[in-house]
Parts: structure tokens; sequence; C-alpha cells
């Protein structure tokens, strides 16, 4: 079953689910990230720039990228108050980061894919707790959504114009190494990424319309459609409300989908 929570959104991006039940989501067009409650009252918090994925800190700020500015940056939502975290690595302008993920060291681990549709450029980056940046991966072809295993040592990450998931261990020193874990539809493909609670990898596929889900342990996949053509941003539901939150940028919809 699949649930239009909110409609009229200017191309949705994130999302993520706080632990109150709220859900929070990025409107990339109108520079802004909203909070949804679950009685769907809307809070709108204006960033400037094109705010993309979003996750919740373990001090209740908003971590976001934002791909026009080039930095990952920070909100505050007693005060509404915006920071830039970070905007260059290596000497260099961040490229468009994309999405992010928090370990459970307070570290972030985020996707910059640059311009990297045609020419694999794109890379992932580890920012620690300290301030240091790092990338941890590179050579990708537009590297998107990210996320992490509940004990923090694996990741996987969309790499949308290679049209496929990929899926890393951590390790003490940089780079990780990044294997294909399984393919999607093209010709855009994979973009955001959640990891469901039976250990289920889900990436909704830009372009097709789709949500495609992958079991590990049998190796089999299972699409779900959808009422949007690109699909951008999908996130578990920790309190099972849905057990995922998929935001449509065709339609501009935030969806609830059932199982």
């Amino acid at each position: 079953m699949i649930d239009t929570l909110v409609g009229g959104l200017s191309f949705p991006e994130g999302p993520a689910v706080a632990s109150d039940g709220a859900v929070w989501i990025s409107e990339l067009r109108a520079g802004a990230i909203l909070r949804i409650g679950r009685d769907l009252a809307i809070t709108r918090y204006a960033t400037g720039g094109s705010p993309n994925g979003l996750a919740h800190a373990p001090d209740g700020t908003v971590w976001f990228c934002d791909q026009v500015t080039n930095a990952v940056r920070r909100l505050t939502p007693a005060s509404s108050e915006i920071n830039t975290i970070l905007d260059r690595i290596d000497g260099e302008a961040l490229a468009a980061p994309n999405d992010l993920a928090f370990g459970l060291e307070g570290d972030v681990f985020f996707t910059c894919p640059g311009q990297s549709r045609q020419d694999p450029t794109g890379y992932v980056c580890r920012l620690d707790s300290a301030g240091a940046a790092v990338k941890i991966a590179d050579g990708l072809l537009f590297p998107n959504g990210i996320c992490l295993s509940p004990d923090g040592r694996t990741i996987y990450v969309a790499e949308t114009y290679g049209c496929r998931v990929l899926v890393g261990e951590r390790n003490a020193t940089s780079p990780i190494r990044l294997e294909p874990l399984f393919e999607t539809p093209g010709p855009i493909g994979a973009d955001g990424v959640a990891l469901l609670p039976d250990g289920t990898v889900a990436t909704c596929v830009y372009g097709s319309g789709l949500i495609r889900l992958y079991d590990p342990a049998t190796r089999t996949i299972n699409d779900i459609a959808l009422p949007d053509r690109h699909p951008a941003g999908i996130a578990t539901d920790p309190l099972g409300y849905w057990p995922l939150i998929v935001t449509g940028t065709a339609t501009g919809v935030l969806l609830g989908v059932t199982l």
C-alpha cells in the first residue's frame, strides 16, 4: 500500500524520520527544510541554496548537503540558525555534496557527485568528529544516496549513473573498497538508499518510478511500482508507521510505503 502523505512540494529530497516520528525533508528548488509532524503539520525553515540529503545529529540538529553552495551545512531547529560545517576538501571546493549519514562515533559520511554523470569523478568523504575530512572512495559515476548498517561498519552507496548500489566495509584507513551489490534499471538509476531492519537494502530508482528491494541473504530482488516516475529520497521509519518513506520529485509528493 502506498499513501500520499503530503503534496505540492518543490522537488522534495531527504528524507529522515526523527525519534518523535516527525519526517524531515528538503525542498531542493525552494531552498528550504521541512518538518512534517505525524499530524502532517508542516514547519518550514528557509536555508537558501539547494538543500538535498539530510540526517539528524545526536544533538538534535539537522545536517544537510547543499549542492549549490557546495557545502555540508547544519540547521539548529530551535533557533532556525544555519551554519556551514564544511565546504572544502584537499584545498578544493566540495563537488556538489548530495547525501549524508552519521556513524556511531559522530563521524559523517557524504557523497559528492559533482558533474560525474559521464566521467567517473564522483567521490565519498568522511568527516570525523574533530572536523577533519578525507576522501574514502572515488572514481564513481554520480554517487548519490548513502546509508550505514546499524553497527556502522558497512556503507551502502547508490551510484546513480552506474545503475547500481555499492557496498563496502569500513576500516581503520582510507580508502575503502566499494563493490557492486545489485543493479538497477537505467538509463538513470539508483538514487536514495536505505537499510530495512531485516537487512534488505532498498533503493528508489530515479526515472523508473520504482523501489528496488534486494535481500542479501537470498540474493533476490523485488520491485514496487510508485505513482511518481522520479523518486529521489528514501528512508526507513523507526517507529513503524510506514516501513519506507519516499520523496517523489516528478509530482512533488511525500509517500508512505507499506511492504
